[in-house]
């Protein structure tokens, strides 16, 4: 009986290799991306760290963790029980939904730069450099902005756009992102940063442009 199936290593992106990039990735990104490429990564991967990108930000936001508090608290309320699940729900569903948007609008964009040609397997790429190069830069802007909290008075420190904690994510992933892209797709430095550029700093626009022209009630 072959034993050769057993032995096989398990492909996918496991949690063990996504603890272990937490550090290689926040200091050697390009090797930890190819890594992840190498392990296949699949878009259950992809989104997962994704989410645990934005729920640790979130998390460390002072703003975002009194909504929270505000949106649970009314939940567990006899009173209000049902409007408050019905924000909870909402809220996530939104949240959820901007991000997947926000998810694929980068990855075309990054495609795009890059020159790649548009197949199946390029599009997956760049949705993985979108994915993993959050996920290898987390650790770093976490560290950067509980210090912000520290020091920042307290009128730079917004959950909403534009204020200079709002943008350190931003700023802290450029470096990230376009070392994954030249793992990714061979790119040169130079291409790779300015579609860096381009990607995340065109989502904090329109982040700020929204945040001007949504209603404020």
């Amino acid at each position: 009986m072959s034993t050769l199936s057993a032995a096989a290593p398990a492909r996918g992106y496991r949690p063990a290799l996504a603890l272990r990039h937490l550090g290689l990735g926040a200091i050697a990104p390009r090797e930890a991306m190819r890594e992840g490429l190498a392990a296949g990564i699949g878009e259950r991967g992809r989104l997962l760290v994704m989410a645990l990108f934005a729920l640790v930000l979130g998390l460390i936001d002072p703003e975002t963790r009194a909504l929270g508090r505000s949106a649970l608290a009314n939940a567990l309320d006899d009173r209000s029980r049902t409007e408050g699940l019905m924000f909870l729900s909402a809220g996530a569903l939104v949240i959820g939904l901007a991000l997947w948007i926000a998810y694929w609008a980068a990855a075309c964009v990054a495609l795009a730069c890059c020159r790649r040609g548009w197949s199946r397997e390029s599009l997956g790429r760049a949705r993985s450099v979108v994915a993993l190069s959050a996920w290898f830069s987390l650790l770093p802007t976490a560290a950067v902005k509980v210090l912000a909290l520290a020091i920042l008075p307290a009128a730079m420190i917004a959950a909403d756009p534009p204020s200079l904690f709002s943008s350190i994510e931003i700023a802290m992933l450029i470096p990230f992102f376009a070392a994954c892209l030249i793992a990714a797709f061979g790119i040169g430095p130079g291409r790779a940063a300015l579609a860096a550029i381009l990607v995340n700093g065109g989502l904090y626009l329109l982040l700020v442009i929204f945040s001007f022209v949504a209603p404020s009630q």
